[in-house]
């Protein structure tokens, strides 16, 4: 789009179409024929395709065919609209051609070198309408803006948040999810000699030494060290303590959390709250908090959960997520487990940043809805999934790709999905399972059907009798 606009201005930077008048005008097309023209450099170096250096080199060459269209200027003439024109010729307060060349190689410096430090970090979001300053962001018509500079200026609640040695310490869940959980430690150091210790109750007492550990690189507020751990073989609807050790830092964090009830048992009851599109406004918090004060067994997000647009410069959006969530632990007395379906603003389908068929399963451009919550078995960061199963005993909740990474008609998640389902209801002969799914793009929306999922799921959803569909963009 940045070359479109600067072609097409380019085209109207033309002598013959030049008059007194429109002196200023053409000069100021020249100078943002250039800004635009840079603007797909300064798109790669934000998303760490670039490094610096190179990025200021690939700016500064792209000047030299506005410089050279500028010293083509004939000289005579424009002194002479300066002085028949003097209010509208901006050579009047240059007096020279060579001043405005100077103005020109000046301004080209100033914008080679400051364009990619202001665009280093960028960050644009909606729906996060309660990050101010104070968490490195200005909101401009509803649209939270953050960079490298601002958050080293500003964003003083962010670095309390990210106090360390320990930032944030949540659960996610196995395909087994009553047994089975990963408790997630972020660090802002590398805590080498980092242990958990279950020390409640006693017959699960265990240690785990050494648990994989992602380390996040880049911007300062940034970088942490993501360790997962999980465990396995959990008594279902038990309250645990895991003990959480660091020698070298001095560390001993206890952490309460409960697996959910199996529903084996007659008497076994499961509360799940189920929501989505959460972001950050005080309206989203209060929700937060009043859901977790009924003290449920798990929490079901399907989708746009902190709006960063897939960007990874907006991991602030993840930290004050995280802090809902350690909110909603304080509240409810006790952490239970988050599973997250995924929405296009997880994994950049969004206003901003649309990338349409893939994402970048690189690191360190790995979307945080990947880096930071396993939710299925997986022996590497970079090949976790947006669609799984989670089940509580004879009940099965499936997280779907409403088909912003996956196809929702062929390919390998729609054959996971059958061959799930055919599994589950064939181990499950002698007690009818209970099957919800949980998905972003609506079918039925409120005035509106999507012919592509209707026609991909609906015959799946009526054969293997699926009770309850949670739908989430459309707030429907």
């Amino acid at each position: 789009l940045c070359l479109v606009a600067s072609a097409i201005l380019w085209k109207f930077c033309s002598f013959r179409r030049l008059r007194p008048r429109r002196l200023l005008t053409f000069t100021s097309r020249v100078f943002l024929t250039y800004i635009l023209a840079s603007g797909p450099v300064l798109g790669l170096y934000t998303f760490e395709y670039l490094p610096y250096p190179v990025a200021v080199c690939l700016v500064a060459i792209l000047a030299l065919p506005p410089l050279i269209f500028a010293n083509r200027i004939d000289e005579n003439h424009l002194l002479a609209l300066s002085k028949k024109h003097d209010s509208y010729s901006i050579v009047s307060a240059r007096k020279s051609k060579r001043s405005i060349m100077f103005a020109f190689l000046l301004f080209t410096v100033l914008w080679a070198f400051g364009a990619p430090l202001l665009a280093e970090g960028l960050c644009l979001v909606t729906h996060n309408t309660a990050l101010g300053l104070e968490a490195g962001f200005i909101q401009l018509f509803r649209i939270g803006i953050s960079n490298k500079v601002l958050r080293s200026l500003f964003a003083s609640d962010l670095k309390e948040i990210l106090k360390g040695p320990v930032i944030h310490t949540y659960i996610t869940s196995l395909e087994d999810a009553s047994s089975s959980i990963v408790l997630n430690v972020q660090t802002v150091a590398s805590l080498q000699d980092l242990e958990v210790h279950i020390t409640k109750p006693k017959s699960h007492a265990r240690s785990i030494l050494q648990p994989f550990k992602d380390f996040v690189n880049g911007d300062p507020l940034r970088q942490r060290n993501i360790y997962s751990i999980p465990l396995e073989g959990l008594t279902p609807s038990t309250i645990f303590t895991a003990q959480i050790r660091s020698a070298s830092f001095e560390l001993s964090h206890d952490f309460v959390f409960k697996t959910p009830p199996s529903l084996k048992n007659e008497n076994d009851v499961i509360r799940l709250i189920v929501g989505g599109d959460v972001g950050n406004t005080e309206a989203g918090r209060h929700m937060t908090r009043v859901a977790c004060s009924q003290r449920p067994d798990a929490l079901f997000i399907g989708g746009d959960v902190a709006y960063d647009n897939g960007f990874t410069s907006c991991f602030a959006c993840w930290d004050y997520f995280l802090r809902q969530i350690r909110d909603c632990y304080n509240v409810a007395g006790f952490a239970m487990p988050i599973i997250l379906g995924v929405g296009n603003h997880d994994v950049g389908f969004s206003n901003f940043y649309i990338r349409r068929d893939s994402v970048r399963y690189d690191l360190p451009s790995l979307p945080p809805f990947f880096r930071y919550f396993p939710q299925h078995h997986t022996n590497s960061t970079t090949s976790r999934l947006p669609f799984f199963l989670h089940s509580f005993g004879n009940l099965h909740f499936f997280s779907l790709d409403s088909g912003y990474l996956y196809s929702t008609s062929k390919g390998p998640q729609r054959e996971w999905f059958i061959n799930s389902l055919k599994r589950i209801t064939s181990t499950n002969a002698t007690e009818k399972p209970v099957i919800f799914v949980q998905y972003h793009d609506p079918m039925y929306a409120n005035f509106s059907v999507d012919g592509e999922l209707k026609e991909a799921w609906l015959p799946l959803f009526e054969a293997y009798d699926v009770r309850i569909a949670d739908q989430r963009a459309a707030k429907a």
